[in-house]
Parts: C-alpha cells; sequence; structure tokens
C-alpha cells in the first residue's frame, strides 16, 4: 500500500551498509639543519568514511507501514488509556490498539509509521586537514596547529507525508501550522498527527537520505616544558566553530538527526551552530616534584559553555515532531499579559547568556543553538610519594588519584542538599513555552513561560560525575629506564654507542660512580674523526697541529660539563623523578652542543674548501643525542 501511495521500495535496504575508513597523508619537515631551537613543520589531508549507523537499518525494518510493524496511537484529554506498564510486559496483547471510549476525534487515531531509505543514500564522509608548526626553545616547545574538516553526505530525513500549511500564526511571525484550526483542542492546545497528513492512513513516512552536510574549523595553541626546578608544565588553548546542517522537521531527541522547526518549511535543510561545539577551551596539567620523593599533578580544563535552543514544550506546527522552537515575545508587546509578565521576570532573573540571548531574538523565532550555557571547569589531582626507605629505593610508588575534585569539594562545602553544581555537566533547561491550550478566535496558542528558562541548577540534571578517590600501587622491577624515556635511548647513539650510554651513564652518577668517561663518549667529538682521515685530508703538519688542540679543547669542556652534571645527578638519588631528571640533563647536553658547534667552525676556518668539501656529512653535521631518536644534528658550520 505504501508503495502505491507514495512510491517507496519498504523492503529495500541500502546495498552496502559500510566502509572502511581511508586515511590521507602526513608531511613532517624537521630544520634539521637549523639545530636547537628546531622548527618543525607537519601536515595532512585525507578522506575518512563511516559506516552506516545500525539504528537507521533497524528504523526501516520496523517501521514499514504495515499492520503489524510500529504504529502511533494518538489520544487526548480523558481519552488517553490509563497506561498499565506491567501489564503491557506481560502480555503485549494488551497494549491498547484505541482512545478510551472508543475516542471521540473524527480523524484516525492509529496510524502505521514509515521510515525508508532514498535510493541515493550512501554512507558519512569526511574531508579532513591539518597544519601545524612546532617549535623548540630552551626546554620548551611552543605549538600551533590548523585543522579544518568538511563533512558530506550526512544522514536526514524529511516528512514525504507532510501535508500543506493549512494557517500562520499571526502572533508568531507567520508561523506556518500544518493542521486546520478547527482539530486543535482548546483546552490542551494538542495537535493530532492526522490533521497534517497527505494520506490519513499512515502517520509520519520518513525518507531517509544523506544531503547534510557540516563544516568544523580548529586553532590551538600549546606551550609545554620542564624549569629549572624540574615542575613540568603542559598548557593549551583552543579555539573551534563547528557548524551543520539540520531538516527543521527532524525531532529533537535523536542526535544523529538533532534539528528544530523553526519557519516555513520543516523538510527545509538549514546551516546552523552545532550541537557539539565548544568555542573556547583550555587544559593545563602541571607536575610539581615537591621533593625527591613526592610528586603531585594537577589536570584543570575549563570549557566554553554548550549551545542550545530555546523550545516550545508542544508539537505546535502539527508535524508530528515535539521540537518547535520558541517564538522570543517582547514583554511590552506580547499577546496577553500573562505572557508578557512571565517573559519579564524571566528577563529580571535570568543568568547574563540567557538574558542576552532572549532579548537579542526578541520579536521573532529563535535561531537554533543560538544561546549559550556557562563555563564549564573541571579539575583533578594526583598524588604520588615513592619512598627510599626499607630498600625499596623509590622502585615503589603509592598514588592518591582525585576524580571530579571539584565535585567532591562542592559537597564538602555546601551539602548534598545544596550542591551548586560544580565539575557536573552543565544542561541549561531548554523549555521556553509550555503550551497550556489553543485560542480558536484569534488562531493563537496559550503559553506559560518557563521562568527557569536556562537555568543550571544540579537538580536540574539526573546524570552526575561521581566524586572519587582511590590509591593506586605500582612496583618497577628492573631499571626504570627514565633517562631513556627522554630519548636518549634507542637506535645507536653517536661516537659507536648503542643506545644504552646515557641510561648507564644517569645511573652511574646516581650511585657515585666515574661519570666523566661515559658522558664524554656521548657527545661527539668530530674534530677527533677529522684528525683520524688526515691521510686522505693531506693535512699539513699545521693544521694536525691546530686541530688537536681544537679536539682538546673539546674534550676539556665536556669533561667539565660531565663533572658538573655527575654533581647534580648524585643530588636526585636512585631512580630520580623523570621532570627533574629531564631538567639537569638537557641544559647540559645544549651547552656540548654549542661547544661541537664552535669547534667545527674553527675547523672549517682551518681546513681548505676543498678539504671540507672531503669531509662526510655525519662529520660535518652529527648527531646529537636527546633529539627523539637521534633525529637533531649539530648544524654545519657557517658558510
Amino acid at each position: 500500500m505504501v508503495e502505491e501511495v507514495f512510491g517507496f521500495r519498504t523492503d529495500r535496504l541500502p546495498k552496502e551498509t559500510h566502509f572502511s575508513p581511508r586515511a590521507g597523508f602526513t608531511l613532517t619537515i624537521g630544520a634539521s639543519e637549523q639545530g636547537p631551537p628546531a622548527l618543525t613543520l607537519r601536515g595532512g589531508l585525507g578522506e575518512f568514511r563511516s559506516p552506516i549507523p545500525t539504528s537507521l537499518a533497524a528504523a526501516a525494518q520496523s517501521a514499514t507501514g504495515l499492520a503489524t510493524a510500529e504504529t502511533q496511537l494518538f489520544c487526548v484529554g480523558t481519552a488517553a488509556p490509563t497506561p498499565n506498564w506491567d501489564a503491557y510486559l506481560a502480555d503485549p496483547s494488551t497494549i491498547p490498539t484505541g482512545c478510551a471510549g472508543a475516542g471521540s476525534s473524527p480523524l484516525p487515531t492509529q496510524s502505521p509509521q514509515v521510515t525508508v531509505f532514498d535510493l541515493g543514500f550512501g554512507a558519512p564522509r569526511a574531508w579532513r586537514g591539518s597544519f601545524g608548526v612546532q617549535r623548540r626553545t630552551g626546554t620548551w616547545t611552543l605549538g600551533a596547529d590548523l585543522s579544518l574538516a568538511r563533512g558530506v553526505s550526512q544522514s536526514g530525513y524529511t516528512d514525504q507525508n507532510l501535508g500543506p500549511a493549512k494557517f500562520a500564526l499571526a502572533s508568531e511571525g507567520g508561523r506556518p501550522v500544518f493542521a486546520p484550526a478547527s482539530v486543535i483542542n482548546r483546552a490542551s492546545g494538542v495537535v493530532p498527527l492526522a490533521g497534517s497528513r497527505i494520506d490519513t492512513r499512515f502517520g509520519q513516512v520518513l525518507l531517509l537520505d544523506s544531503r547534510l552536510g557540516s563544516k568544523s574549523a580548529g586553532v590551538t595553541l600549546s606551550a609545554n616544558g620542564i624549569t629549572r626546578g624540574g615542575i613540568s608544565l603542559q598548557a593549551s588553548y583552543t579555539w573551534s566553530r563547528s557548524r551543520d546542517q539540520a531538516s527543521s522537521s527532524e525531532g529533537g531527541g535523536q542526535r544523529a538527526f538533532a534539528g528544530q522547526t523553526a519557519g516555513l518549511d520543516p523538510n527545509a535543510r538549514e546551516w546552523a551552530t552545532s550541537d557539539f561545539e565548544r568555542r573556547h577551551s583550555f587544559l593545563a596539567i602541571m607536575t610539581w616534584p615537591a621533593t625527591v620523593a613526592l610528586e603531585l599533578t594537577g589536570i584543570g580544563r575549563l570549557t566554553s559553555g554548550t549551545p542550545y535552543t530555546p523550545l516550545v514544550g508542544g508539537d505546535i506546527n502539527g508535524d508530528g515532531s515535539r521540537n518547535d522552537r520558541a517564538f522570543i515575545f517582547n514583554p511590552s508587546s506580547a499577546p496577553d499579559t500573562a505572557i508578557g509578565n512571565g517573559m519579564q521576570r524571566l528577563l529580571d532573573g535570568a543568568s547574563s547568556g540567557a538574558g542576552s540571548c532572549l532579548t537579542r531574538q526578541a520579536g521573532g523565532i529563535a535561531a537554533r543553538n543560538s544561546c549559550r550555557g556557562p563555563w564549564q571547569p573541571s579539575l583533578d589531582l594526583q598524588l604520588n610519594y615513592r619512598p627510599a626507605w626499607g630498600g625499596l629505593n623509590r622502585r615503589l610508588a603509592i598514588s592518591l588519584v582525585t576524580s571530579n575534585l571539584l565535585g567532591g569539594v562542592d559537597q564538602l562545602l555546601h551539602g548534598s542538599d545544596d550542591l551548586h553544581g560544580w565539575g557536573q555537566t552543565v544542561r541549561p533547561s531548554t523549555t521556553l513555552l509550555s503550551v497550556r491550550g489553543f485560542d480558536a478566535a484569534n488562531n493563537r496558542y496559550v503559553y506559560t513561560v518557563n521562568e527557569r528558562f536556562g537555568a543550571t541548577s544540579a537538580g536540574s540534571n539526573a546524570i552526575r560525575v561521581p566524586f572519587q578517590v582511590g590509591i593506586q600501587l605500582r612496583y618497577t622491577l628492573g631499571q626504570s629506564g627514565l633517562a631513556g624515556a627522554f630519548g636518549f635511548g634507542g637506535g645507536r647513539g653517536p661516537g659507536g654507542g648503542d643506545g644504552r650510554g646515557l641510561r648507564g651513564a644517569a645511573r652511574g652518577a646516581a650511585a657515585g660512580g666515574d661519570f666523566s668517561d661515559r658522558f664524554g663518549s656521548l657527545i661527539p667529538n668530530p674534530i677527533k674523526e677529522i684528525l683520524e682521515l688526515r691521510i686522505g685530508l693531506k693535512l699539513t703538519e699545521e693544521q694536525e697541529k691546530k686541530l688537536t688542540a681544537v679536539s682538546d679543547s673539546v674534550i676539556a669542556q665536556n669533561a667539565a660539563l660531565a663533572q658538573v652534571l655527575q654533581t647534580e645527578m648524585t643530588k636526585l638519588g636512585a631512580n630520580a623523578d623523570a621532570a627533574r631528571m629531564m631538567a639537569v640533563i638537557r641544559p647540559r647536553m645544549e651547552e656540548s652542543q654549542t661547544h661541537t658547534r664552535a669547534a667545527l667552525d674553527a675547523a672549517k676556518a682551518i681546513l681548505t674548501a676543498e678539504q671540507w668539501n672531503y669531509l662526510p656529512e655525519r662529520l660535518k653535521n652529527p648527531r646529537t643525542p636527546g633529539a627523539g631518536g637521534g633525529q637533531r644534528r649539530v648544524p654545519p658550520a657557517t658558510e
């Protein structure tokens, strides 16, 4: 029957319901010839596909338009049957199929639903691109990242059984109503679904298509590093903008199709701010080694408010979806004093965000996601203690971990009966107007104003994030390898090392052993290797003498650095804190790189141009440890 009336096949699903993601490319450019501070550029572009949501196929299979499929029963007032859920579960045949007392509506009260796929329906796709730049200066790394995304073939639907508008609400800017005024219940303002149907034998006939789109852009600025005192800091700020399309006739309860009816055509698609946009976001992570054994880590977040839409608590345009956006009545020109007084009291007591949103749109229908909730903070703390007593040698880490610390502080200060909602996900009240009847004489709805519109009290949210405290124990077997965690291990190190040199050197220094030889073996001395090529270079006696003096100078400088580093590492003790170890080692390594660069400049001045060009690249631009797998090089002497 549905095939005859609407021309759709209810037994046909898309042939392909899954696509594997297809990645793009990523390009990383390191400023290897510039030396520290390093400048790194990275970027990527790709198309990504997602599988068709299985919920769509399930909806089409359950809403075929047949008598045995999903149906809607429309009853108003005393005609609505009293539900008995236990009986329905025990015996589904007891579910009512008609209104109490046979109902009094001249229109059908029971109508099957239909959901079908457009023949061109496809899987969601998105094009994503990113570009980032990172600069390292001293112990700090600064970064900036740009990301862009364009979503296509996003799922949406239109109601093919929605008839033309029957009249307009003059008091609400000419909002169309798709059911005759004569069928609207005067006492409740309820509009029967059948009043807006082209074919009253069916309810909503939803045609699923993939013609919606989305756009998003984001910029992230970041900084992270370690202070001289060993405090590790990470901070970032993200600005994002996200917009998407929605079918105005779609139900707001389904996040995949979220949309609200505003103006002329509920089936029209429009661009607006996305539900998922968070315009501003701050993140800060700090690790403070208070003592050699005690460490405190804090993670703080601050996010701008979620977007939301002023809505009407009911279906006032008769399209079958309770998702209509509210008309923002001006208190001075409202159609009745109840609405005018209610709006004035709301504006007087509303939050600044809700008040400005309503004032800005007074005299018109609210735009989708035109209001913003308050900023939302969160804080987590972790306390780590690594004792050295009892032979533990700081291998045992005892951690006190908190989750949603702000929620715990809220309950501690205000009690469970007066929570302020700290640390909770804030969901402002979105209902602005509630329907209380229909004035047939003036063809307008009678409303009451929700004077708690935009409220974000803790009691308004049923789901809360609990405050939690936990204790964790972790014991390390074998060597801790902290130095290797900073990029000093892995692969073959310079000077013929095997990547374990600095890790062993760090342990040797902590134990008070001889550190100079170990440290010196890790620092490249290209002058020494140049001297070993004296025959091929045809060095003169004077050149060899000068180069030997330069090589001895480098060895002496590195030996002095090794002594200073050994003293500093010894103070940290065994299994030292990672952040403190990094703060000690990195400056000394960078100082050694300065010595190597100066030595190369001196060597180039001693050699002839032909001799310098004869040298292999590994000598003119030697690798140095501590750059993430040996990728950083000491820059060649200036030309």
